[in-house]
């Protein structure tokens, strides 16, 4: 899945759906390892702050 952080756009996997919220593991990059690092490597995502993005696909 693609989303941002800190306004930044970043990719992971699900790690663990919850009620209204997402466990997500972030990819590594080299741009990110600060971020990885910081928050050990998953960010939990609520559902209600999802917003919709249109894809060039």
């Amino acid at each position: 899945m693609t989303f941002t952080v800190y306004g930044r756009p970043q990719t992971g996997r699900v790690a663990k759906q919850l009620k209204n919220s997402a466990v997500v593991e972030i990819d590594e990059t080299r741009d990110n390892a600060e971020l990885v690092n910081q928050s050990n490597g998953v960010v939990l995502i609520n559902y209600k702050k999802l917003q919709k993005v249109e894809s060039d696909h």
